[in-house]
C-alpha cells in the first residue's frame, strides 16, 4: 500500500470514527451504538497492525547494510560463550 493509499484509509476511518463517535453520544444506551464503537475501534487497530508507517516508506528511503561474505576473524568470538545453550567448557583432561 503506498503512503498515499494509507493516508487516505486512515482519513476515512477517522471520519468514521467521528461519525460513531457522534452516534454514541446521542445514543449512548443503544447497543447497535456502542457495537459500532468497537467495531471502528477493531478497524483503527486492525488499519495500524496493517500498515505500520515504516511500511510506507519507499524501499530506496530505507539503509541498506552490506554484509561481507568473507569470513569473521576468529579472534572476534575468543572466549565468547554460546547464548542460550550455555558457555563452551571444555571438560578438565579433554585436549
Amino acid at each position: 500500500m503506498s503512503d498515499a493509499e494509507r493516508r487516505r484509509m486512515q482519513h476515512l476511518v477517522g471520519q468514521l470514527r467521528r461519525s460513531v463517535d457522534s452516534l454514541v453520544r446521542n445514543h449512548d444506551n443503544c447497543l447497535s451504538a456502542r457495537r459500532l464503537h468497537n467495531a471502528v475501534e477493531r478497524l483503527e487497530l486492525d488499519l495500524a497492525a496493517e500498515c505500520p508507517r515504516s511500511c510506507a516508506a519507499e524501499p530506496s528511503a530505507q539503509a541498506v547494510v552490506l554484509v561481507p561474505d568473507e569470513p569473521y576473524d576468529p579472534d572476534l568470538w575468543r572466549d565468547a560463550d554460546d547464548e542460550g545453550i550455555g558457555g563452551f567448557r571444555r571438560a578438565p583432561g579433554a585436549g
